[in-house]
């Protein structure tokens, strides 16, 4: 069946958290994946610290930047969008600022295993964009 056909496509992403959980459970993002536009849906709600995505966001998940989704980095790539498109804290009511959304960014990247150097290449290439397109 041709992806056209397909449409959406329902998928888990299991990621292996290496540092943080040494028994090397994993982490479920159960997202669907749209081939036509390279876009995700989330399809179960996740949280890190005072941030929680809901079902039904919508993100790139780093995909117009590298073309192909890295599972390691789905969590933090939505947590990040989350927080640029103006989430509010669940602990304070406040909006979350930019810079927090990049330090959970960077923080979500290295508890789900991905190295120093690709993390260091994911941050920049999202600030690269950020400023791209003028979005504070």
């Amino acid at each position: 069946m041709d992806s056209k056909k397909q449409g959406n496509q329902m998928s888990s992403l299991k990621v292996k958290n290496f540092r943080k959980n040494p028994q090397r459970k994993f982490i479920s993002v159960h997202i669907i994946t749209s081939p036509k536009d390279n876009r995700i849906i989330l399809t179960k709600s996740i949280s890190y610290k005072d941030c929680v995505v809901e079902v039904g966001f919508n993100s790139d998940g780093l995909t117009k930047i590298f073309n192909k989704y890295e599972p390691r980095c789905i969590r933090a790539a939505l947590i990040h969008d989350k927080i640029c498109d103006g989430t509010i804290s669940t602990t304070t009511g406040e909006r979350i600022p930019r810079k927090t959304g990049d330090e959970y960014f960077l923080e979500l990247l290295k508890l789900d295993g991905v190295g120093w150097l690709k993390r260091k290449r994911y941050f920049w290439a999202v600030s690269a964009y950020r400023i791209a397109t003028f979005k504070k």
